[in-house]
Order: C-alpha cells, then structure tokens, then sequence
C-alpha cells in the first residue's frame, strides 16, 4: 500500500494533542524565573495532567542550571528526579511530569535542537510530552510557544493561557 506524504502527516498528527492549556497563573513561576535569571536561560519540567487531547500544566518547576547562558540551558536529570519525586508524594494522584520548559532571553522560539530533544523523550514515554518556550521579544515581553511530541514525532501546538495573550 502506497501512502502519501501528505496522508502520512495527516495521519501522524492525528496522534498527538492539539493543544497545551497553561489555566491562570501557572506560568507565573516560569515566568519569574526566567526574568531572575537574565541574561541567561532557565527552565525546568511541567507538571500537570493529560485530559483528552490535552496536556494541562499545573504547575511549572524549575530546575537551574547553573552553567547556563544565553543561549543554553541543560536540564540536571538528577535533580529533576528529586524534585518530579517530592511532587508526586505531596499532590494528587493524577498529576504528573507532563513535560520540560525553558527561557530563551533573546527573541527566538524554539531551536531546532529543543523540537529534537523533546522529540527524544517522547520515545521514552508511552505518553505526550510537552515543551513549552518562553521568548522574550525586542520589548522585553514574555510570548509562550508550545509543542508536544508522541512517539518520536514533535508538532506545534495552540497554546491555551488563560492569564492573557502571551501565547504565541
């Protein structure tokens, strides 16, 4: 069976979430962070849950990264264990490690090698993973760009935050 490209796409997207909802002040903690670590990047992991076609974050926790610069961040998987664990123990059952985040200073969305790494973990998890980008634009305003990768595959998604028009 020959199956064309365009259908090919189709039907991989078909699996992945359209949309990442960040309800109102979730981000906040994201958002601080990175305004505190300028001119440098941080980031962290999402915690959250998956509703539908959905991932919803609850909470964004950071994880720095004390080699950080401008233009890149690694994320400490020791220390996002610790912290992912201490999560899980003291919330509901139903919330867990929904994805990574992380803050370019300069206006750029996400890179090419952050649409690569979020597609690698997602091989790793049976479920949707998540990335979200906070950009800093030429004003010194913060956009939020969204992806979400399954199985290998990583799309851009609509991001749904309901705080105001960050979303990007």
């Amino acid at each position: 069976m020959t199956v064309f490209p365009s259908l090919a796409r189709f039907l991989r997207r078909r699996r992945i979430p359209r949309r990442l909802i960040a309800p109102a002040g979730t981000c906040d903690a994201a958002l601080a962070a990175a305004a505190a670590a300028l001119p440098r990047e941080t980031g962290g992991i999402l915690f959250g849950y998956r509703a539908g076609d959905d991932v919803v974050i609850e909470r964004t926790l950071e994880i720095p990264d004390s080699a950080a610069t401008a233009s890149s961040y690694r994320r400490d998987h020791a220390m996002a264990q610790r912290v992912l664990e201490r999560q899980l123990e003291s919330t509901s059952p139903h919330l867990g490690y929904v994805g990574e985040w992380h803050s370019h200073p300069a206006p750029a969305g996400a890179s090419g090698q952050d649409v690569r790494e979020i597609a690698a973990i997602s091989k790793l998890s049976a479920n949707p993973i998540a990335l979200l980008v906070l950009r800093r634009d030429a004003r010194d305003r913060w956009g939020l760009h969204a992806w979400i990768a399954t199985g290998g595959v990583a799309d851009q998604v609509e991001l749904i935050d309901t705080d105001n028009s960050r979303a990007t």
